[in-house]
């Protein structure tokens, strides 16, 4: 009776370390389930309501690297006959070049957003105007359907004319006639030709509209007086240039799924030297998840989910 009792004490004891393996298993799978739908959540939904995303063509020089849309989600530039593969510079910095415009990328986005800011790092030698812009969806430069903003306006840069910097604004003159950005707006000459930039001047603020043109790179400066734009200068960083861009990003603009951006350098092809790509950081932002609005947060990502699995 006493092995028998020895023989019931082990028999439990295993049920008992079987039972807590089985346990430990369950726990570490359940953990697991939800760190994984964790990860799902952060990542398709973005729930911090901001996204960034990092190109530096390296991985394009590096064949032995193993590329997605989601380890990489910045595209090269393309079209092929327009750029050239990427390389490494002579002091060893991954790039890609583009000689003849326009030339797009693409951004494979997790989810929809409201807004991009676009960072860029480039050198440009011989290219006086390059401007970046936000396709809308399914349409390329046939139609010129996108939203521009300008990168590089070396007209501007090199224009020796009195300059008025007020937030995002400048102001240049010929000829110093206002102390102000707001006395040049509210007391615009009637008899003096007005050049605008990406900004826009009120019907109630132009005295004779004849007088107010956009300029573009064929506009002869010799004919205008003043200049007002939202147009900031690139900085320098070392010898590449550093320029930002802002878009808004509204259905027409993106699937949910992608955005197109597209370079456009006009005359680039008549140019000696091409422009070189370093970097491109694509910081996006939308509202963060919460429990107001995860009702539709769930259903706008299952949705996209499904659209994606049906393409």
């Amino acid at each position: 009776m006493f092995i028998c009792g020895i023989t019931n004490l082990n028999f439990m004891q295993r049920q008992n370390f079987v039972k807590l393996i089985l346990w430990l298993w369950r726990a570490l799978l359940i953990a697991g389930a939800v760190l994984l739908l964790l990860w799902l959540y952060n990542n398709n939904l973005v729930a911090s309501g901001t996204w960034t995303a990092e190109k530096d063509f390296c991985q394009e020089t590096n064949k032995s690297i193993l590329t997605s849309p989601l380890t990489d989600p910045i595209s090269g530039l393309y079209p092929a006959d327009r750029v050239t593969a990427s390389g490494i510079d002579s002091q060893g910095r991954c790039e890609q070049d583009f000689f003849a415009e326009p030339v797009y990328f693409d951004i494979n986005i997790p989810r929809s957003f409201d807004h991009v800011r676009l960072k860029i790092y480039y050198q440009n030698t011989s290219q006086p105007l390059l401007q970046i812009g936000l396709a809308k969806v399914g349409q390329l430069s046939d139609d010129w359907s996108f939203q521009l903003q300008p990168l590089e306006n070396q007209y501007f840069d090199k224009l020796n004319w009195f300059k008025i910097n007020k937030g995002n604004i400048t102001l240049w003159q010929k000829n110093k006639q206002f102390n102000t950005i707001e006395q040049f707006v509210n007391n615009i000459p009637s008899n003096q030709r007005v050049a605008t930039f990406y900004y826009d001047l009120t019907s109630e603020a132009i005295k004779n509209p004849k007088k107010v043109i956009q300029w573009n790179y064929n506009t002869p400066m010799q004919y205008v007086d003043y200049v007002i734009s939202t147009y900031q200068p690139p900085q320098q960083v070392g010898d590449l240039k550093f320029g930002q861009a802002d878009f808004f990003i509204t259905p027409d603009f993106s699937n949910g799924r992608q955005i197109t951006f597209m370079f456009s350098a006009p005359n680039l092809a008549k140019a000696q030297q091409p422009i070189k790509v370093y970097k491109i950081i694509a910081e996006l932002d939308r509202e963060p998840s919460g429990w107001s609005n995860f009702g539709a947060i769930i259903s706008n990502f299952w949705t996209s989910l499904w659209n994606k699995l049906n393409q």
